[in-house]
């Protein structure tokens, strides 16, 4: 079985320079093998075990006189940098770090191959063949039969990314996986695995859509909704609150500035290693908003995942993030007529009944991040390479990345599959639903206002009362203010008038303290001034003139007071 070595992509304004890591390999002229093919855009390399295929949007120049390729043994065991000259110099390729789509091949093998045995012997033609089917990864003939698959599967039938899978959990999964997995009502009376109702749009008594809205609205607590209806002082929520994502230092101008140096060299290692699948045939003029606004649903829950766990992520973020997205949870898929508005309002309902934390406002500052996210599409991919990671080293939540991660990812890679236009649209879109927060909670529904204005109405409007009050407080200070600085004469006579009172009130407090004292020393047991004083002894010991700390400490408030 060929390996697909990791690699590393970097240009000049002339050549574009391929890193490939193949450790512990001899490598010789023999065993080293580089073609170019499909107008000089596609490059094939091969020295066994390793295989690898790129495919780029501008072509290279052939038999370039500085093109070469550099053999290092002693770096990483092993690195090999092949050296292309471009054949339009001067022109940056953008999109090289996008190696998900580059792995793509779109070559027509047999039409090379023939062109090929004319040009060369057959003795180089048959390594060339060799290697062009090695590196074809039988694409080319799956391709071409990605229209009737997709006609097969039917849109109204499947599930995951734009519909395109069947029997994935009966052909897949382990027994009981789905059970574990979804919330989703099975059907196993059969002796095998059917969903109740998958198709949201059924004619059936209740479809899938209404099924889950019912599933949802009997596991809402409100008593639990009220209980984190003010979380100002939980310790998460101030961590959560006062963390500094990664989105806020790399969505400016990332889109804008040509960088081919985004993805750290994990993350890049990450989407040359993930197994693609075959994506749906894409017509120009096709709608993508329902696959957009999928994507909402996936970082809405990565990003209450994140900013709870401080971008740590716990044994629990796999459930967090599946039980949020109605997407995995719920295998939900959206409409056209559907808007980002929908999207929001049924993300925010189930964090108001699953997670830890349940409260409104939480729920619309996830939405405020992910609207910074989807300005980005290098963003958008790094996010979900780190959802792929939790699911990954989940037992119950690993099949959500075949379903929906991968797909995703390929098809954000490719960007003659969508618009980024609509990233700005997205973001927009958002920011104006997060704008109404009274519609949004009649959107989320459940009774949410009515349940506030149960327990909070007479408190709001004692509140709003003693607001009134405060304010005409406040008014009747600035007239006794704008009245005082008329008479400032009576002012001073007040004034006059409070001190001579101060002083009175002073003599008659040491009056009264002497004759308290004068009281407490013809008792046997001092009252609790005396005992007071007595913290004033020290171990017992007598001063230097024969008498107690206690007694000198005594006699002098006795002279003080007289």
């Amino acid at each position: 079985m060929p390996i697909t070595p990791h690699f590393e992509i970097s240009q000049t304004d002339d050549h574009v320079m391929i890193d490939i890591l193949v450790p512990h390999v001899r490598v010789s002229h023999e065993s080293l093998q580089v073609v170019l093919s499909d107008e000089n855009k596609c490059l094939h390399f091969a020295s066994p075990p390793y295989l690898l295929l790129l495919t780029f949007q501008h072509a290279f120049q052939e038999n370039a006189e500085d093109a070469c390729a550099q053999y290092d043994p002693l770096r990483s065991y092993g690195r090999i940098v092949l050296k292309l000259a471009k054949l339009e110099a001067g022109i940056y390729w953008e999109d090289l770090d996008m190696v998900g789509a580059l792995m793509k091949p779109r070559t027509n093998l047999q039409s090379f191959i023939d062109g090929q045995n004319q040009n060369h012997s057959p003795q180089k033609s048959t390594w060339i063949k060799e290697v062009l089917e090695a590196t074809s990864n039988q694409e080319e003939s799956t391709e071409g039969n990605a229209e009737e698959k997709a006609r097969e599967i039917g849109l109204e039938t499947g599930y995951g990314f734009a519909t395109m899978f069947r029997g994935i959990f009966t052909d897949l999964a382990r027994d009981g996986l789905a059970r574990e997995m979804l919330e989703i009502p099975l059907d196993t009376s059969d002796g095998g695995l059917k969903f109740l109702d998958i198709n949201k749009n059924s004619d059936k008594e209740i479809s899938h859509r209404q099924k889950r809205l019912q599933t949802e609205v009997s596991k809402f607590s409100a008593e639990r909704y009220l209980q984190d209806f003010d979380i100002q002082d939980d310790y998460l929520y101030q961590t959560a609150m006062q963390m500094r994502p990664h989105w806020r230092d790399t969505t400016t101008d990332d889109e804008t500035q040509p960088s081919n140096n985004y993805f750290t060299s994990q993350e890049s290692a990450q989407l040359s290693s993930i197994p693609y699948p075959l994506l749906p045939p894409w017509r120009e003029g096709d709608n993508a908003t329902p696959l957009w606004l999928g994507i909402l649903d996936l970082l809405f829950a990565y990003c209450y995942d994140h900013l709870l766990t401080d971008g740590d992520p716990t044994v629990e973020s796999a459930w967090n993030i599946s039980i949020l997205s109605c997407s995995l949870s719920w295998l939900e898929s959206f409409d056209q007529g559907e808007c980002v508005a929908d999207v929001v309002a049924q993300s925010i309902r189930r964090s108001l009944i699953y997670p830890y934390l349940r409260n409104v406002e939480f729920g619309v500052y996830c939405w405020t991040q992910v609207s910074q996210i989807v300005t980005s599409r290098r963003c958008i991919i790094r996010c979900l390479l780190q959802v792929r990671k939790i699911l990954d080293q989940s037992e119950l939540y690993y099949l959500g990345n075949k379903l929906y991660i991968d797909p995703y990812l390929a098809w954000l890679q490719d960007p003659r599959r969508h618009n980024d236009d609509n990233l700005l649209t997205l973001a927009t879109d958002i920011d104006a639903v997060l704008q109404k927060p009274n519609d949004l909670k009649e959107r989320i529904g459940m009774d949410l206002v009515s349940i506030e204005r149960e327990v909070f109405g007479d408190s709001d409007d004692e509140m709003t009362a003693t607001g009134s009050s405060e304010t005409d407080s406040s008014d009747d200070e600035e007239e006794t203010t704008s009245d005082s600085d008329d008479d400032n004469s009576d002012d001073e006579d007040d004034r006059e008038i409070s001190g001579q009172l101060e002083t009175t009130r002073q003599a008659s407090a040491k009056s009264h303290s002497k004759d308290l004292l004068d009281d407490n020393l013809a008792l046997e047991n001092p009252a609790s001034l005396i005992v007071n004083m007595t913290k004033l002894s020290i171990n017992g010991e007598e001063d230097g003139h024969g008498g107690s700390c206690q007694g000198v400490a005594r006699k002098k408030l006795i002279e003080e007071i007289n």
